[in-house]
């Protein structure tokens, strides 16, 4: 699609309406959360009828992300049929996924890294003045980017990747990352959220050093790192018993043996895939999760996708992550391995916390429509 004035005004705007209705919580404000609600509907019919009929061409891709969103969609309806919080999933995805498919990929990177860096930074001055909760949702203390401090490591993490990502393909913005990574690990240091810290740090070694070292080979193995962490504290429901260990988990990350209940919450929330290991139970909301597991999530993105549809949405996952990381190998510089070693951070992050959908396919879609950077390793 040829680039003019019209679609970089046409990119920004529906960028920002995506991420402010989709990342921040707006719940504090009904009239604030129904207008980006409604903003949202208008912008994916839009996107839908100006793009995707205009130019229509369906992918494999896109089809595997279809059956993804239909069948967890099928499975909430059939448990609940409480189906509002998937549709607002699904209108958001899909209108990134086109924004993906007929925009310019540097210019989404751009504008995405500007967006989150005025989230971020309206993030740390609303947290510095008040840590304790930036208005109340329900009768209770809430933050910009969740219910709870712990949901701020996502967005902090993903602005930091694409500003870092924008730095590699442009040479700008450097100062901005700097910035961006500064008050990050400081937000997170005033509401004393060490797992998100760690986060940062891990993906600013990455940004700095993957590319100065055997990046494809440090990028396996912390993948591998993060998939042997995940069987051995879910599976096998080990006690934690090396002091080592021990130490970092409560010390350095301030949480106990049990990592602040959550292996309690696992256990049960295993128990409660035993009894429908093939579709799960839908996507379903906190309620139904305190009811069920005693907890309002599951605090691990593998349990979650088993409770939300199963054995069976796992693998249409397995496949849509396979396409969307091969072709990302297809292509491999400096940007790709920044990019993934940033997912392999989240990914480790997601052992303990669960993200919102559209920022798993953010970063999915970063990778599946990475081969537009046209780049060669070598010109790096």
């Amino acid at each position: 699609m040829k680039e003019n004035d019209t679609s970089h005004k046409t990119l920004i705007i529906s960028l920002l309406i995506l991420y402010i209705g989709s990342f921040l919580i707006l719940e504090f404000s009904p009239v604030i959360n129904l207008l980006f609600s409604f903003l949202r509907i208008v912008l994916f019919l839009g996107l839908f009828f100006r793009y995707y009929i205009k130019y229509f061409h369906v992918e494999k891709y896109e089809l595997l992300t279809i059956a993804y969103f239909i069948f967890v969609l099928l499975a909430t309806y059939s448990n609940s049929g409480h189906v509002i919080r998937i549709i607002s999933y699904i209108i958001s995805v899909f209108s990134l996924l086109v924004l993906f498919k007929y925009f310019n990929y540097v210019c989404i990177l751009r504008y995405s890294t500007i967006i989150f860096s005025v989230f971020v930074y309206l993030n740390f001055i609303l947290t510095a003045i008040s840590p304790t909760g930036h208005f109340f949702v329900d009768g209770k203390p809430a933050y910009l980017f969740a219910n709870n401090y712990n949901g701020m490591g996502p967005i902090l993490l993903i602005a930091i990747l694409s500003n870092g990502m924008y730095s590699f393909i442009k040479k700008k913005y450097y100062f901005n990352l700097f910035l961006l990574i500064l008050t990050s690990f400081s937000t997170v240091l005033i509401v004393s959220s060490m797992t998100s810290a760690v986060g940062i740090v891990l993906l600013t070694f990455g940004i700095i050093f993957v590319n100065r070292l055997k990046s494809r080979f440090i990028i396996k193995s912390f993948l591998i790192s993060v998939l042997v962490v995940n069987f051995v504290l879910l599976y096998l429901q080990t006690t934690v018993e090396s002091k080592f260990i021990l130490w970092f988990i409560e010390d350095i990350l301030g949480k106990n043996s049990t990592f602040s209940s959550r292996t309690i919450v696992w256990y049960y929330a295993i128990e409660l895939f035993k009894e429908s290991p093939w579709v799960g139970y839908g996507m379903q909301g906190a309620e139904w999760y305190s009811f069920n597991i005693g907890f309002n999530t599951a605090h691990n993105f593998i349990l979650e996708l088993l409770l939300n549809g199963g054995l069976v949405l796992s693998i249409i996952f397995i496949f849509v992550s396979f396409v969307s990381i091969n072709n990302a190998n297809k292509n491999i510089n400096k940007v790709t391995n920044v990019l993934q070693f940033g997912c392999c951070t989240l990914m480790l992050m997601m052992v303990m916390e669960t993200y919102s959908q559209i920022a798993i396919f953010y970063l999915l879609f970063l990778n599946y429509y990475s081969f537009k950077l046209k780049l060669n390793a070598k010109k790096f």
